[in-house]
C-alpha cells in the first residue's frame, strides 16, 4: 500500500523527454557503502516528507491523500472500487530497505499505524459461503498495518544510453491487527441484511481477510509497483547509487 510506495524517497519521477538528477531533499549512498541499506534506509526517511506531498516536476503524485481511480478485485467475491481516497500513508514507518545488487531484488518493510480508505463499491458473489451484492459507498480502516514488498529488476539501458532500473515482478504480505469497515447500501439498501453483513465482516476480519486479501493486497501493490516502475525508469541508475561505474 502505494503505501508500499514510501521506499520512492530514493528516487522521482522525470519528464519523457530528457532525464532529471535526484532533487536537493535526496541524496544517493554508494554501492561502495559496506552498510548501503542503512545508508538508504537514513536517506528514505529524511525525504520522506517532501515526498508525501508530491512533486510535480517530477511526476511524483501526492502520497497522502493518494488518489486509486479504480481497483477490481476477481474471485468468489468481486469487488470493483472507484475513486478511492487513500490517508494516513504520512504516518508510515519504514522499517527496512533492502537492495541485493547482486541478486537484482528490492525488499521494503513498512508499518502504518491507520490507513484509511474511502471511495465508491460495487459487489458481488459470496463471501464466507454467504451471499453478498451491493453498490454504494465504503470506508475501511486497516490499524497497525505491516507490509513487506519484494520485487526483482533489471538493469535496462535506454535510448540515451543510459542504464535505469526496470522493475519486474513483485510479491506483497500484508498484516493488520485491526480492521475497520462500513459498507453503505448493501442488498439494496436492506438495513437489516445491511447491518448483519456489515457485523459479519467486522468481527470476523481475519477469516474475511484470508478469502480476500491476497487479491486485495495484491492490486493494491499493484498500484504502487506502476508507480516504482514509471518513477525507476527516468532516472538514471548512475544518480540513484553513486559508484556504479
Amino acid at each position: 500500500m502505494e503505501n508500499l510506495i514510501p521506499v520512492l524517497v530514493y528516487v522521482v519521477a522525470v519528464s519523457s523527454a530528457e532525464a532529471l538528477k535526484l532533487p536537493p531533499y535526496i541524496t544517493a549512498c554508494s554501492v561502495k557503502d559496506p552498510d548501503l541499506n542503512s545508508c538508504v534506509l537514513k536517506q528514505a526517511k529524511v525525504a520522506l516528507p517532501e515526498l508525501i506531498k508530491g512533486d510535480p516536476k517530477y511526476k511524483f503524485p501526492v502520497l497522502d491523500p493518494m488518489i486509486v481511480e479504480k481497483l477490481v478485485i476477481k474471485g468468489a467475491l468481486n469487488i470493483e472500487a472507484e475513486d478511492l481516497v487513500v490517508k494516513g500513508i504520512r504516518n508510515t514507518t519504514l522499517k527496512s530497505i533492502d537492495f541485493d545488487l547482486k541478486k537484482k531484488t528490492m525488499v521494503m518493510e513498512l508499518i502504518g499505524p491507520e490507513v484509511h480508505f474511502e471511495g465508491k463499491y460495487r459487489v458481488e458473489g459470496k463471501l464466507a459461503s454467504l451471499p453478498m451484492n451491493g453498490k454504494g459507498t465504503l470506508e475501511v480502516s486497516l490499524y497497525d498495518l505491516y507490509v513487506k514488498y519484494t520485487t526483482h529488476y533489471e538493469l535496462k539501458t535506454m535510448k540515451d544510453g543510459l542504464k535505469y532500473l526496470d522493475f519486474k515482478d513483485y510479491e506483497v504480505e500484508c498484516e493488520p491487527k485491526g480492521v475497520k469497515s462500513q459498507l453503505n447500501n448493501l442488498f439494496n439498501g436492506n438495513k437489516v441484511l445491511g447491518d448483519a453483513m456489515n457485523d459479519f465482516i467486522n468481527n470476523n476480519w481475519r477469516d474475511v481477510l484470508k478469502e480476500i486479501g491476497p487479491s486485495l493486497y495484491d492490486a493494491l501493490a499493484g498500484v504502487a509497483h506502476k508507480i516504482f516502475q514509471d518513477t525507476f525508469m527516468t532516472v538514471p541508475y548512475k544518480d540513484i547509487f553513486m559508484d556504479t561505474e
